[in-house]
């Protein structure tokens, strides 16, 4: 697989994954698919893998709450790392973000990030603010 893009092998690795349907869940039992970046549908709660408008960018697993203008959760698969919005909003959508909070750490960030990383990808966002 040498000269292969990031972005192929982790397309290569994650390709079970990014072919899957949304499955409804109720919010309460949504970790362990979150764990598993698996896309999920509860109320007003659901998960989804999304491709940054940068081709060379790696899919993302992104949790929202209430649509895709509040994103709780990114998972970066290059870095095998979940970012956290940490901007507040109100009680349901604090509500969600416990309920859907991935296992392991998270790097905290706020809403205003989490959106360009969704859209652009975290390199070209990172290369935007360095």
């Amino acid at each position: 697989m040498s000269g292969a893009s990031t972005r192929d092998r982790v397309m290569d690795k994650l390709s079970h994954k990014l072919e899957l349907k949304s499955q409804k869940c109720s919010n309460k039992n949504c970790r362990d698919l979150v764990n598993n970046r698996m896309p999920f549908k509860g109320s007003h709660l659901f998960a989804e893998w999304v491709y940054p408008d940068n081709e060379d960018e790696a899919p993302l697993y992104v949790v929202y709450s209430y649509g895709d203008h509040w994103p709780l959760y990114i998972f970066e698969p290059v870095e095998d790392t979940w970012l956290e919005n940490v901007s507040r909003y109100g009680n349901s959508t604090f509500k969600h973000s416990s309920q859907a909070r991935p296992s392991t750490p998270t790097l905290p960030l706020d809403n205003s990030l989490m959106l360009e990383i969704v859209r652009y990808g975290i390199e070209t966002t990172y290369k935007e603010y360095t």
